[in-house]
């Protein structure tokens, strides 16, 4: 994955939880985590799911928050 991709997609993500669209974010970062995944990309897994994890905090889903952070740390 690109920088900038990267990049793009969390600036979407924040864009769509700014909405009050939190699971459409949480979708977008899902299909980019997965492909971080899929790619290799230790370094995007654990950036992704530390954002997705801060959007989950937010709308007050603890226990899927605990687990980003845990495949975050898995990678």
């Amino acid at each position: 994955m690109e920088i900038d991709r990267i990049k793009r997609i969390i600036a979407e993500s924040n864009d769509l939880s700014k909405l009050g669209k939190d699971r459409q974010a949480l979708k977008l970062l899902d299909d980019a985590i997965a492909n971080a995944v899929r790619e290799n990309q230790a370094g995007w897994v654990t950036l992704l799911t530390r954002h997705a994890s801060v959007i989950t905090d937010h709308i007050g889903d603890f226990n899927l928050a605990k687990q980003y952070l845990a495949q975050g740390r898995s990678q």
